[in-house]
């Protein structure tokens, strides 16, 4: 056997043909444990997916159509594989019904990916985090102590300042321009909210349309 190796050729070709016979083994092993583990549990029906890939190709390039057209097939609730992610599409209101009234909890959660999750940079955002004690105390700073109209209005001046230092610029700008030239106002919309993000949040940090040092900083 030494020597039948030795003897050969050895080219691409020859690894890749050694790859695939060692590889499809694997895959179809990988396939038939998966399915074994799903079978066990009382899964919704749903189109067979593709290893590793599951059903992404199967989807096509409106996939609200082609769920639609899989509703009378496989009904209101459909089972979906997105890669490694299992994935439930409802398409019913009766059903969907009964997932946000009685199994809400179940489905609080949302997605999180690996790097958001190392130092728990995640638990920092109301929308990420967990469902838990640590979300319903942020839920409570923001609805008692944040988004309420007393807060609100104690920024209302800086809002206005901003909104006014915009109005300034752009009619700066404008006055400088050649007739048909248009202004780029998406500029001094980012510098509106910089400056009003640094005045109410980061101890007044204020940025003034003439300033040039670090503008590039800003623009990335």
């Amino acid at each position: 056997m030494v020597r039948f190796f030795n003897s050969m050729e050895w080219c691409p070709w020859n690894f890749l043909v050694y790859f695939l016979i060692f590889l499809l083994p694997a895959l179809l092993f990988l396939l038939i444990r998966r399915r074994s583990k799903w079978g066990n549990h009382l899964l919704p029906p749903g189109p067979p997916g593709w290893p590793i890939f599951g059903n992404m190709f199967d989807l096509g390039t409106m996939p609200h159509r082609t769920l639609t057209e899989l509703t009378p097939k496989f009904g209101p609730v459909i089972w979906l594989r997105l890669g490694a992610r299992a994935t439930m599409s409802v398409q019913s209101a009766k059903a969907a019904s009964e997932f946000f009234k009685n199994h809400d909890l179940s489905f609080a959660n949302r997605t999180t990916n690996e790097a958001s999750r190392v130092y728990d940079y995640h638990k920092g955002s109301l929308a990420l985090a967990p469902y838990g004690s640590h979300w319903r105390v942020m839920r409570r700073l923001m609805t008692v102590d944040m988004v309420v109209n007393k807060r609100i209005n104690e920024t209302a001046f800086v809002r206005r300042k901003c909104l006014d230092n915009m109005q300034l610029w752009i009619e700066e700008e404008a006055s400088k321009l050649k007739e048909g030239h248009g202004v780029h106002v998406a500029r001094f919309v980012f510098l509106m909210t910089f400056n009003f993000l640094g005045t109410s949040c980061c101890l007044g940090i204020w940025w003034i349309l003439s300033q040039t040092k670090g503008w590039s900083f800003l623009r990335q």
